[in-house]
């Protein structure tokens, strides 16, 4: 649980730096990757966190693509 509010904290912040306002955004990614570390099965962490890739991808406007690390 506590590794789960980790990486979510760590999205979030990572998030707000990437909405700033800074020339940078003038080079936006067409796709970005979220990685987890799973701490259950890679089949339970897909299921955890496709629901927020999908709304990453819906808020940023481009495509999102959820990779979750091997068992």
């Amino acid at each position: 649980m506590k590794r789960t509010i980790v990486v979510l904290f760590s999205l979030v912040a990572t998030l707000a730096l990437m909405i700033t306002e800074s020339p940078a955004q003038q080079q936006w990614p067409e796709e970005i990757t979220f990685g987890v570390i799973p701490v259950a099965s890679s089949r339970e962490m897909s299921d955890s966190f496709g629901n927020l890739s999908n709304y990453l991808q819906k808020e940023l406007g481009i495509k999102v693509k959820l990779q979750v690390a091997g068992d």
